[in-house]
C-alpha cells in the first residue's frame, strides 16, 4: 500500500533559530502556506531550529515542496546558510496521521518554548479561522482526519472557546497583521490595504478620525480613500478572533 502522506523535516546546515521574531514567523508561515496549497498541506510548525510539515501528497511532491519552501525561506528571511537535505518520511495509515498531527503542534511544548503563544509559526490559526491564507488546510484536515474538531484544536491555546472581540484596541494592528500573515501594515500592497480597511471597520465607534490616522500612520485623505474600499468580512472576523485570543492570553 502506498503511503497516505509524508512528514517533512527541514533544518539549516548550521543549527540556528529559523524564526526568532513574530515578523519572521509570519513571513515563514506565509511561505509554507503558499507552497503547501498544491501539496495538500495538513499542518506544520516551526518551533526553533527546524520545521515539521505534514502533507497528504506523494514522495516526489513532498520533496518538491521541501525544495520550494527552503528556497523561499532562504530568500525572504535572508538566511545566511542553506538547508540540509530534507528528511521525508512516509505516513502509513490514519492512526499514524493522527499521532503526527498532535506531535507537530506539540513541538513548542516538547522543546520548552513559550515565545509564540499565538502559534503563528503553525497553521493552527488558519484551522480556527484566525488567519485566512491557510484556510484551505481546514478542508484538508477534514478529509484526512475527520475526528479532529474545533474544541480539540483550541486545547493548544488552553481554552474552550474564543469569542470574537473588538478590543483591546491597542492590539488591533498586531491582531490584523497576524490575521493577514503580514509583517506589518506598512506599504501599499493589496493585502496591506485590505487589512487596513478591516482595521477601520473594527475601530469604527472606538477611535476618532485623528486617532485612527495616527494608528495607521496615514493621512486623512488616505483614510477617506480606504473607507471607499470594500470590506473583507472574513478578515474582520479573523482579526476579532485574534483580538480575543490576545485578551485571553495577556
Amino acid at each position: 500500500m502506498p503511503p497516505i502522506g509524508h512528514h517533512i523535516i527541514i533544518r539549516l546546515r548550521s543549527d540556528r533559530v529559523l524564526t526568532p521574531t513574530s515578523v519572521q514567523r509570519r513571513i515563514a508561515a506565509r511561505v509554507v502556506l503558499e507552497q503547501g496549497r498544491v501539496a495538500n498541506l495538513i499542518n506544520f510548525s516551526i518551533p526553533d531550529t527546524h520545521a515539521h510539515i505534514k502533507a497528504a501528497c506523494s514522495d516526489a511532491a513532498s520533496h518538491e515542496m521541501a525544495r520550494r519552501v527552503e528556497l523561499s525561506l532562504g530568500r525572504r528571511l535572508h538566511l545566511p546558510v542553506g538547508f540540509e537535505r530534507a528528511r521525508v518520511k512516509p505516513i502509513r495509515d490514519v492512526w499514524h496521521h493522527s499521532s503526527l498531527f498532535t506531535y507537530v503542534f506539540n513541538q513548542y511544548r516538547h522543546h520548552g518554548l513559550d515565545w509564540d503563544p499565538y502559534f503563528e509559526a503553525t497553521n493552527l490559526p488558519d484551522l480556527l479561522g484566525m488567519r485566512l491564507i491557510g484556510a484551505y488546510t481546514s478542508d484538508n484536515v477534514g478529509r484526512a482526519l475527520p475526528r479532529i474538531g474545533h474544541k480539540q484544536l483550541l486545547k493548544w491555546f488552553g481554552c474552550d472557546t474564543v469569542p470574537p472581540a473588538d478590543s483591546p484596541v491597542e492590539r488591533l494592528l498586531d491582531a490584523a497583521s497576524a490575521a493577514a500573515a503580514l509583517p506589518s501594515l506598512h506599504g501599499s500592497s493589496r493585502d496591506v490595504l485590505t487589512a487596513r480597511r478591516a482595521v477601520v471597520e473594527i475601530a469604527h465607534g472606538q477611535l476618532q478620525q485623528n486617532e485612527l490616522t495616527e494608528l495607521l500612520r496615514i493621512s486623512r485623505t488616505s483614510l477617506h480613500r480606504l473607507r471607499q474600499r470594500p470590506v473583507d468580512q472574513r478578515l474582520v472576523e479573523a482579526i476579532r478572533l485574534q483580538l480575543s485570543l490576545r485578551a485571553m492570553l495577556k
